[in-house]
């Protein structure tokens, strides 16, 4: 074409059209370009990444088309949009936000907008240069709100004894003196310890007076074998014990609070000595009533004390009682088995004597009344030997057994063993 870029051929032309789009990919290529001409680097911002989906795509190595797929092109420029969106949603987040801060700080809920700054501030992903920006040009602010919260929730846990009561307050009174560069803080405190203060003074001034109708306590000793007049002296002691206990435990504040030095302290450099001093009074009688107290404790205890061993030995006698008890019907119940088995034993050689002789006297055969000898020499041995249990009881049970086994005797059979039973039982007296 010449230096005068004239097309003579319908290549020319095209070569001028090339040309032209050349041009044109690098004008727009420069608006995705750095202040210095170089590229965006691939974490700069979103324009970077538009640029590289173009470069990509129109900035091929060769100058001839696209150098990715479509379908990942198409990827990154749906990456693309996804961000962008994320983005305009932290911003808009951001926006309700600082939104709200400001809106508690005109009604004046500062601790609300100490929260909403705390949230604010710790969620680092919605952090935008603008949000940072924000933070901290009002840091001052912040601070100022935190330790207002501080000392509100402080303010708002004063409802406790009037010890407890008066540390909380030395605390805030402390904060107050502490706080000189948060002006906010320093008035709200200076109003809550003036509150507190009033509150303080109604709280001791309403502290009841200690007074109990118990009177000291004297151990009376009791007549000589006599338990009646120690019971009605424990109960009484430990009526009187219930009683006193109720009474100290109405004033246990009182107490707590005039032991503790550093407390009354304080009380006298707020209010002055007046108010510190009827407290003192109002515990007048305390002393002794502790002392009281534990005298009753002592002797209630030691009288139970006492009442528990004697309820021991009392069940250890009856114990050693019973356990005598059972030996003795164990021994009876022994007796009674050995007289039944004697007894059974005296009629069972009683009847075999007797059908012995009776043998004797239908076959006169001598080994009969032979054995019915021996037999008789046997019984008069064993009555000789436990002639102690030969008592009317057991000749009843022996007469039992002979009465039970009548009905199958013949005349001369009964006859002849009752006989031998009465001679045994004279034999045996």
């Amino acid at each position: 074409m010449g230096h005068d870029f004239i097309p003579r051929t319908a290549e020319d032309v095209e070569a001028i059209r090339s040309v032209f789009d050349s041009c044109e990919d690098v004008a727009v290529a420069g608006s995705y370009l750095t202040c210095d001409l170089k590229p965006y680097g691939p974490d700069d911002n979103l324009d970077g990444m538009k640029y590289r989906v173009y470069r990509g795509y129109f900035l091929s190595p060769d100058g001839r088309g696209p150098s990715q797929s479509s379908a990942s092109l198409l990827g990154e420029l749906q990456s693309i949009s996804q961000r962008e969106i994320a983005l305009s949603a932290r911003a808009a987040n951001t926006r309700a936000s600082i939104i709200q801060i400001e809106q508690a700080l005109d009604v004046g809920n500062f601790v609300e907008a100490d929260r909403l700054f705390s949230k604010l501030s710790e969620d680092k992903l919605v952090l935008l240069p603008e949000t940072t920006k924000y933070l901290a040009e009002s840091a001052n602010l912040r601070t100022d709100l935190a330790a207002y919260s501080q000392a509100a929730s402080m303010h708002a846990l004063i409802d406790a004894s009037p010890i407890a009561h008066i540390l909380e307050l030395a605390a805030e009174e402390s904060n107050a003196n502490n706080a000189a560069t948060n002006p906010l803080t320093v008035t709200s405190l200076h109003t809550y310890v003036a509150e507190d203060k009033a509150t303080l003074r109604k709280q001791l001034g309403s502290l009841p007076q200690f007074e109990t109708s118990v009177k000291a306590f004297t151990e009376k000793s009791s007549p000589s074998g006599s338990t009646q007049h120690s019971n009605a002296q424990y109960d009484d002691a430990k009526r009187d014990l219930e009683q006193l206990r109720l009474d100290l435990n109405t004033s246990h504040e009182l107490a707590e609070l005039t032991s503790n030095q550093s407390a009354m302290r304080l009380i006298r450099s707020w209010y002055g000595d007046e108010l510190a001093d009827s407290l003192i009074q109002k515990t007048a009688g305390l002393k002794a009533a502790w002392e009281n107290e534990t005298k009753l404790s002592v002797y209630v205890e030691a009288v139970q004390a006492e009442r528990v061993q004697e309820e021991a030995q009392r069940s250890a006698r009856l114990e050693a009682i019973q356990h005598t008890r059972d030996q003795q019907e164990a021994r009876q119940r022994a007796l009674i088995e050995e007289r039944n088995s004697l007894a059974g034993t005296i009629w069972n050689k009683v009847l075999y004597i007797t059908m012995l002789d009776e043998k004797f006297n239908l076959t006169e055969k001598m080994g009969y009344t032979m054995e019915a000898d021996k037999q008789r020499t046997a019984l008069n041995s064993l009555l000789r030997q436990d002639r102690a249990m030969l008592t009317p009881s057991l000749w009843s049970e022996v007469n039992q057994e002979y009465q039970r086994i009548l009905p199958g005797l013949t005349v001369w059979q009964a006859s002849h063993a009752r006989s031998m039973i009465a001679g045994l039982h004279s034999f045996s007296r």
